[in-house]
This record gives C-alpha cells, sequence and structure tokens, in this order.
C-alpha cells in the first residue's frame, strides 16, 4: 500500500462516513450546532511505528446528522449498520477503496453540548497488508451552524 492510498484511508480511520438516521434521533441529547472535534489516532500494521495523531475540525452536527462525516473522492462507502440508543449513536461501515477495503465500527455518546467517542478502522490492502487504526474523538459544541 502506497502513501496515496494510505492518506484517503486515514481521512476514513479519523471520520466515518454516514449520518446517524432518523431512527430515534428526537431521543438523542444533542444541541444542534457547530461543534469542534478533536480526533487522536493511533495505528498498528505498519512497517515503521508511528506516533498518535491528532487533528481537530469543526463541522455542522445535528440529532439527523450526528456522527462526524469524512470521506475521500475515491471512495466507495456504505454504512451497514447503525442505531440510537439513548444519548449513544453507533455505526458500521465499509468502504471499497482502490487497491483494499476499509471496515470501522463506532460509537460516540452526547451530554447535550459535549461528546465522547472511540472508532476502530481496519484496512486491508493487498496480500499481509492489514492496518488497524482506533481513534479516539471528544467534541463541544462552538454555536450555531453557519447557514
Amino acid at each position: 500500500m502506497n502513501n496515496r492510498m494510505l492518506i484517503p484511508m486515514l481521512a476514513l480511520a479519523a471520520l466515518v462516513v454516514g449520518s446517524a438516521g432518523p431512527a430515534r434521533a428526537a431521543d438523542l441529547a444533542i444541541h444542534a450546532g457547530n461543534w469542534e472535534v478533536t480526533l487522536e489516532t493511533t495505528m498498528e500494521g505498519l512497517p515503521v511505528a508511528m506516533p498518535a495523531m491528532k487533528h481537530t475540525m469543526t463541522q455542522c452536527l445535528t440529532a439527523k446528522d450526528a456522527v462526524p462525516q469524512a470521506a475521500g473522492k475515491d471512495q466507495k462507502c456504505v454504512v451497514t449498520q447503525q442505531k440510537i440508543e439513548g444519548n449513544t449513536v453507533s455505526w458500521a461501515v465499509t468502504c471499497d477503496e482502490k487497491g483494499g477495503k476499509v471496515e470501522g465500527t463506532g460509537t460516540i455518546t452526547y451530554a447535550g453540548e459535549t461528546f465522547d467517542g472511540v472508532q476502530s478502522v481496519k484496512m486491508s490492502g493487498g496480500p499481509g497488508m492489514t492496518i488497524r487504526t482506533v481513534t479516539k474523538m471528544s467534541g463541544r459544541r462552538t454555536g450555531d451552524c453557519a447557514r
């Protein structure tokens, strides 16, 4: 797996593709608005150990779209499971990537204007090449979404 493939795959490792969907979204304790999302990703399976990568971004989140989203333009992703139980959103996603497959699961638990969560991703990119990532996520509401 070359670096050109690794970067889009890392984007998925950092963020899930899809939305939480409308099922029971009204029960979710999220205050819709602009959120600062902080991600810290650790990786296993690379030929050389890498330190944890930290990234912060801003995104509009609502009860219907309660999971931070991102996808590379060449990714073809499908959310295979998603559910809301109480204040927790969980999901599973698979992506077909040029030269590999990405599978991930995650959960986020909201507490009004903050959240904490984790996502685990397995990326396979050829014979004997499997990379596993764990991304810890935290978020805080910073204001209203831009219109």
